[in-house]
This record gives C-alpha cells, sequence and structure tokens, in this order.
C-alpha cells in the first residue's frame, strides 16, 4: 500500500514537472506589448544603467513611472511607482532580508496617445515633479480624448485629481513653491472651414492638401492656439489665471524637447518660440552637416508655417503678471538648423541671470559674423543688460566635435555656472564654469568637492563625491530591464524591482552583435537574434530590419512597434538582423549604402551557415521605406518577401502630393534629385525616382499604411504592383500614428508582419479561424506569384 502510494505521488509530481515545463513557450507579440517597460523625460525609452528615479526634494521617497499595453481593452496603462528610500536602503544593508520593497502606486492612467510621439513605447502619465516639500506630486496625464491634463497626487495615498479643465491640452507646466504655470491649448474640432462664399466652391490655393481631403480627421502635426496660465495656493486651494497677451499658434510634435522653467519668485518664464520672420541676416548661421536644405535664404511662408515641426524657434523670456516679453535672444534655436543637443535653461536665485543650451548668438552689428556662424553649446544672458555670451565653443562645426551638454545649472552664486556633459571621457562629467573679470573661465573638477549645489538631480548623481543612493536600470540584449539600487560607498547592490516576472517563463532567441564587412570595405555592426532551439549548422529563413538599434538594452521588436518583430520572428523560427542605418546624406547615395549594406549581410550570413539565402525579408519603416522599396527594384532576387510601412521612398508622386505645404520634405527631394521635376529636372527624376522603376520588382510586398495621408503616400506602390499583376497587400490603420502606440495597431501590424513572412518564408499558415480570410487572400496572391501573370488587369486577387 505504502509503495502504491508513493508511485501515485511521483507521477503527479512528474506530471506537475511536465505541465510546468510546457508552459514555457516563445516569446510572441502579445507577450511584447503586455510588458512593462520604463519611462523616462527623454526622447526614447532609457537604456542600461540610466538613472530612473525622481526623488522627492526631502529625499524620502522615489517615483518611477512604468507603461504597458492592454490587449483586451486596447488602452495602455502608465502608473507612478512610489519606493520608500529608507526600505530600500534596508534591503541593500541586510542580505537576510530576501523580499524587496514593494513600489505604491499612487496614480494609474489609462488612455492612449493620441498624437504623433516621438518615442517609442509611450506614456500616458508625463513630465513628473514634487512639490518643494516632497509632499504632492503634480504630472501630466492624457484623457481618452487626447487632452493632457493637470494632476495633483499625494505621496502618501489617495486619489489623485485633475488642476485643469478638461477642455484645456495641457503642454508645458513648471512649478515653484505654491506657483505653478503652464501652457496650454483648447482643441477644436477638426474639420471647421472659413465661411465661404457659397456651399459649392472654396478657394483651397496653398491650402494642405490633408486638410482639404480628409476634412474630418485630425492631422497629427495640426497646430494648435496656445495660451498661458498661472495656479497660485491660496488657503489649501488653487487659484486659476490667464497669463494676459501670451498667444501663439503651434504644433507640439517637437515640444518635449524645449525648455519651459519657472523663475524661483514664480514671476517669469523662460522658455522658447516659433519666429513668425526670418531676418535676412540669419541666413550665415551654419546648419548642422549634411543639412545644407535647413539653411535660412530667402523668406519663405513654409518655412515658418505652424505645421512645419521644424520651424525656427528662439529662447525668450516672459513675464507672467503683464504676458509681455522681458528679453528676446534674437537667434534661433540650434535644432532650427538641425542641431539635436539637448535643450535645457536655469535661473540664478536673484532672476538677473539666466543660461540656456544649444542656441546661435546674436550677430554682431558691426563686425564679422564668423564666429557666431555655428550654434552655442552654452550661452549666459545677462538680463539688466541683455548680453549673451557663449561659455565655451565647439571645436569643430561637426555635431560630434563638442561636448554634448546634457543638463545645467547655476552654483553657489550667479557667477558659477554647473553642466552635465559626455563626450569628454568614457562617461559623462560634471564642469564648473567661472566669471571671472567678464570671461567665463573653466575651473578644476577639484573644485566641485564641497560645492552646495542648488542643481538639477542629473546633476547631482554624478558629483564627484557619490554618498547618495543611485537607482538606475540594468538590462542587456537577452535580459530585460530591471530596477537597481546602489550605494557606491558602501559598495552595495542590489536589485530592488522586477516589473516583469513573467518573462523569466518565456524563450528567448539569442542575440549578439554582429559584424561584417560590405564589398567596399565599409563595416557594419547589428544585433542578430538567433532562431529559439538554435541547432548549429541549420540553415534558417531570414529577416532583415534597418533603422537603429541600441546597444546594451535589451531588444524585443528591434526598433519600434511599427512593422517591426525581431525577437517574435526568432520565436518563429527566423534568423533576424538588426541593422542601424547610416548617417542620412540626402542623396540617393543613402539607399545605395543600404543596398550594399543589405547584400554583403546576406552573403556574411550565408557564409556562416546561418541562413537560406533564397528564403530571405526585408523590412523598411519610415526613413528605411526607401532603402527597402529600392533594393527589391535593384536586385529582385535578393528578398522573397518585403514589409515597408508608412514611410518616404521620395518618389514623385510623394513630391507632387507634399511640395505646396510640406517644406522640409520639398527641399529635402530636390536636395536628392538636384532640383524639382519640372523641365529639365525631371530627367533626373526619371532616372533615379524608384517609382519609375516599380516594374523590376518581383518580391512579394505587404505595404501598412497609417492614417489617410499615408495612405495616399504608398499608393503609387502600391497601385504599381497591383496593375502589374504582382503579389501585394495593403493594410490600412485610419487612425494610427507613425509609432505604433495602441495595442490592438501594434498586434495587427508586428502579428501580420510575422504571418507575412511565415507564409512567404516557411509556407506556415496559422490555424487561428479569424484569419481565413488573411489566407485565402495570400494563396491567391501566390498563385499570381507563381503563374508569373502578366495581363495589365489582374483579378480581384489583394482587394479587400
Amino acid at each position: 500500500m505504502f509503495l502504491a502510494q508513493r508511485w501515485i505521488v511521483s507521477v503527479l509530481t512528474l506530471l506537475v514537472s511536465l505541465n510546468a515545463f510546457s508552459q514555457d513557450r516563445a516569446f510572441s507579440v502579445r507577450d511584447d506589448i503586455a510588458m512593462v517597460r520604463f519611462n523616462h523625460l527623454a526622447a526614447r525609452a532609457p537604456g542600461s544603467g540610466s538613472d530612473i528615479a525622481n526623488r522627492s526634494p526631502d529625499g524620502k521617497y522615489f517615483a518611477v513611472v512604468t507603461t504597458k499595453g492592454i490587449l483586451g481593452e486596447d488602452l495602455v496603462e502608465s502608473d507612478i511607482n512610489l519606493f520608500d528610500r529608507d526600505a530600500v536602503e534596508s534591503y541593500l544593508e541586510n542580505p537576510s532580508i530576501h523580499v524587496p520593497p514593494q513600489p505604491k502606486v499612487i496614480a494609474r492612467i489609462r488612455s492612449y496617445p493620441h498624437h504623433q510621439e516621438a518615442s517609442d513605447y509611450a506614456p500616458v502619465i508625463k513630465d513628473v515633479r514634487w512639490s518643494l516639500t516632497g509632499s504632492q506630486i503634480f504630472f501630466r496625464a492624457e484623457d481618452m480624448r487626447g487632452n493632457f491634463q493637470l494632476y495633483e497626487a499625494d505621496a502618501e495615498g489617495g486619489e489623485s485629481h485633475a488642476l485643469t479643465p478638461v477642455a484645456r491640452s495641457v503642454e508645458h507646466f513648471d512649478l515653484v513653491k505654491n506657483v505653478i504655470v503652464y501652457t496650454y491649448s483648447m482643441p477644436q474640432s477638426v474639420g471647421q472651414e472659413e465661411s465661404p462664399r457659397n456651399l459649392d466652391a472654396i478657394d483651397i490655393t496653398g491650402r494642405d492638401l490633408y486638410d482639404v481631403l480628409f476634412p474630418g480627421r485630425q492631422q497629427a502635426l495640426r497646430p494648435e492656439n496656445y495660451s498661458m496660465g498661472v495656479l497660485k495656493r491660496r488657503q489649501g486651494h488653487w487659484q486659476d489665471r490667464p497669463v494676459p497677451q501670451y498667444s501663439f499658434r503651434d504644433g507640439s510634435y517637437l515640444d518635449s524637447v524645449f525648455p519651459f522653467v519657472l523663475s524661483p519668485l514664480g514671476d517669469k518664464v523662460i522658455t522658447v518660440a516659433p519666429v513668425t520672420t526670418v531676418p535676412e541676416a540669419w541666413k550665415v548661421y551654419e546648419p548642422a552637416p549634411g543639412y545644407g536644405q535647413f539653411r535660412f535664404g530667402k523668406q519663405d511662408s513654409l518655412r515658418v508655417a505652424p505645421n512645419n515641426p521644424n520651424r525656427p524657434r528662439q529662447y525668450l523670456v516672459v513675464d507672467l503678471a503683464t504676458g509681455r516679453i522681458d528679453l528676446r535672444v534674437e537667434a534661433p534655436n540650434g535644432r532650427s538648423l538641425a542641431y539635436i543637443d539637448s535643450n535645457r535653461a536655469a535661473w540664478s536665485n536673484d532672476e538677473t541671470r539666466a543660461v540656456v543650451t544649444n542656441t546661435f548668438l546674436p550677430l554682431p552689428e558691426d563686425s564679422s559674423p564668423a564666429t557666431t556662424a555655428g550654434p552655442c553649446p552654452v550661452a549666459s544672458i545677462d538680463l539688466p543688460t541683455r548680453m549673451v555670451q557663449c561659455l565655451f565653443l565647439p571645436r569643430d562645426k561637426s555635431t560630434k566635435g563638442h561636448p554634448r551638454v546634457m543638463d545645467v545649472a547655476f552654483g553657489r552664486d550667479k557667477n558659477e555656472i554647473v553642466l552635465l556633459v559626455s563626450g569628454v571621457s568614457a562617461g559623462n562629467e560634471v564642469m564648473l564654469y567661472r566669471l571671472i573679470n567678464g570671461a567665463w573661465t573653466l575651473a578644476s573638477v577639484s573644485e566641485l568637492t564641497g560645492i552646495g549645489l542648488d542643481i538639477p538631480e542629473t546633476l547631482a548623481q554624478r558629483r564627484s563625491v557619490q554618498s547618495e543612493l543611485r537607482v538606475f536600470i540594468k538590462e542587456g540584449l537577452n535580459t530585460p530591464p530591471t530596477l537597481w539600487a546602489e550605494d557606491a560607498t558602501k559598495k552595495l547592490s542590489r536589485q530592488i524591482w522586477d516589473p516583469n516576472p513573467q518573462l523569466s517563463h518565456l524563450l528567448f532567441g539569442e542575440a549578439a552583435e554582429y559584424r561584417w564587412n560590405d564589398k567596399r570595405g565599409h563595416e557594419w555592426t547589428g544585433a542578430l537574434v538567433k532562431p529559439v532551439g538554435f541547432t548549429p549548422g541549420k540553415r534558417y529563413p531570414f529577416v532583415l530590419q534597418m533603422y537603429s538599434y541600441h546597444r546594451g538594452e535589451f531588444l524585443t521588436d528591434g526598433t519600434s512597434p511599427t512593422a517591426f518583430a525581431a525577437r517574435q520572428l526568432a520565436s518563429a523560427g527566423f534568423v533576424v538582423l538588426q541593422i542601424p542605418k547610416r548617417p542620412d546624406t540626402f542623396s540617393d547615395a543613402d539607399p545605395q549604402d543600404a543596398f550594399e549594406g543589405y547584400r554583403s549581410a546576406v552573403a556574411a550570413l550565408s557564409e556562416d551557415g546561418l541562413i537560406d539565402p533564397k528564403r530571405g525579408g526585408v523590412v523598411g519603416f519610415s526613413w528605411t521605406y526607401w532603402y527597402a522599396t529600392n533594393a527589391i527594384s535593384q536586385d529582385p532576387s535578393l528578398f522573397a518577401a518585403a514589409t515597408v510601412a508608412d514611410g518616404l521612398d521620395n518618389s514623385y508622386m510623394q513630391y507632387q502630393l507634399t511640395a505646396v505645404n510640406g517644406y522640409g520634405i520639398r527641399q529635402q527631394m530636390e536636395t536628392i534629385y538636384g532640383g524639382a521635376p519640372i523641365g529639365k529636372g525631371l530627367t533626373s527624376w526619371l532616372e533615379r525616382a524608384p517609382d519609375f522603376h516599380f516594374d523590376r520588382i518581383q518580391t512579394p510586398v505587404r505595404i501598412e499604411a497609417i492614417d489617410p495621408w499615408s495612405v495616399l503616400g504608398v499608393w503609387d506602390l502600391y497601385a504599381s504592383l497591383f496593375l502589374q499583376g504582382k503579389p501585394v497587400d495593403l493594410i490600412y490603420f485610419p487612425k494610427g500614428t507613425h509609432i505604433h502606440q495602441r495595442p490592438m495597431e501594434r498586434l495587427e501590424s508586428q502579428q501580420g508582419d510575422v504571418d507575412w513572412f511565415r507564409f512567404w518564408l516557411q509556407g506556415y499558415e496559422d490555424p487561428d479561424p479569424s484569419k481565413l480570410d488573411q489566407y485565402r487572400r495570400w494563396r491567391e496572391l501566390r498563385q499570381l506569384r507563381d503563374s508569373a501573370q502578366t495581363s495589365v488587369v489582374p483579378p480581384n486577387a489583394g482587394q479587400k
């Protein structure tokens, strides 16, 4: 009897073990969507080693923002997670404590990013700030209409509540003591037209084609009218008042990269505002290398138009009582001419001096502008005298030829400025400048020791005496991000939070850096992901994805969740190579360089015995849409399947659609082809523009169009292939954004690509009954390919 019981127990244990093992499965698109990601003020997600904590002024707490997708609700959820510093330090110092401190969620918002975002996996909670006492947290949160309200949350618990009306969308805010200043728009219903003289005719000369054809849809870069408001706390209540006279019209796409800093007394603000007229003298300012099309020249209304995200901007100081502009730096911000260094600003305590970064200097009236033609990395502004001085000039005019300024602050007084810079040594470094005899002079690093600096946290964390607790992200190409704490003085470090414990039960293809050379001897570097269950000596189907990748960071999609699915394809048995594109030269050498990169990668992977060169795919997104279509046009046998998504291929059709109102795109295309496609200039376009060579394409192509404008942009490729009877599939996201943010759109884009490549390169069809129509359509496309149909008007295969 006893033996029988033992046998039963052994069998049950074995079954439990087998069941547990069977739960291990390969990482999927759904897992990617549900993954919790850390958020940061930077444009993209923070990487390994990034200081992520937003500490309270009293040092009692630190806050971390995270975001994940909720697929069942098609929403994004962002949390503010609060950690107790004492609990974290106790956990660090006591190895006997096995359970790390758990974060307390003090704010949770479920919505989705409605507008174009510059970052992947964008949060719906942004700009988290502490009150001076550390008892409250303020933040912007996006509602289901796409408006951002300003919220206040109690650090000790309780519900967060909005401080601004639902009809206002808050773009910037800053706070000092009991004063908050903010800018906001009041979004209007789209599609409102000027009153026409009759209902049948409207003058649309010079109008944006998107507004003409799609007046009822929200345009991603639609400009808004912005105003400014001030909140003051009196007797426990916030009182709101407008800033008089302050108003301008602008788009919000790049607003997050510009500073908005309230003065210590709460009566002035440093901000960046658009330029409505470019002075003739500004033509001497040098654009960043490779961006000659940004040079100021003849007056062009499109250059300063509100819907141009690259319109010129300049620093100014606004008086909050009157709304008047107290000071305007009479020179453009560096980003206006494609210098993408960080934009920061700070005040001296007495409000007589400010420091700003990445700005050109005002041109002297009676001397050569040669010394001011390039941007100044850091400039001080003396408000009483309106004098603007540069702390140091770049060593050369290259964007890589000088230290990158990450942050700025004043030191003990207005005559000391502290910088956090990168590019001067192996890591980031703190630099101190002093005003001596009217000139800013670099002090020695040793002089930083012991200075009681009232400086931003990013600087404080890197002071030469590192006695404070550091909270950072730790991750690798194959290691999901986790939160760690470190006390450098005590040499203690421990993981304090794994927001994704579910990933430890999933299987991932191994990723590693991969290097190869093209036939010209140029070296390429990418991230190679091997299939789950990789077998040496076996040749696998492969997919090349080109845009970028970030060394040392956990790789899932590859770059963005639009069309890219690196780890998910590896789960389905593919070798995937994520390739960083080369710097843009805005010439047709760019797609040719990429073509050589593609060809040499296929040759290297084949020579290494990793891939079957006849079963390859390519993905192009945004700028690399051009590269992918060029590659399948030049060498029809290079790839057996392709996906291109929401991008530019600098085609004749895209030029005609955008040239009237798209300043930057028009200049870009004319730079590439040496002029407009008119008269003699058309000859160059006929030879070099991709849409005149789509007859060469033999590769089955999946096209993803995001919003109505995108459909117009990809229609030449789709229509050309369709009319030639070649396999093409067009997928449309009516309300999508360039970088997919909503979970259902990510699922359709990424899983759709996995299905597409599996169908063409593995002959596999997902048995999911909801995909019956998809595979019926694709089998018809395969018949087109196999029968090499050549009729001008094909049957209805591929139609939706």
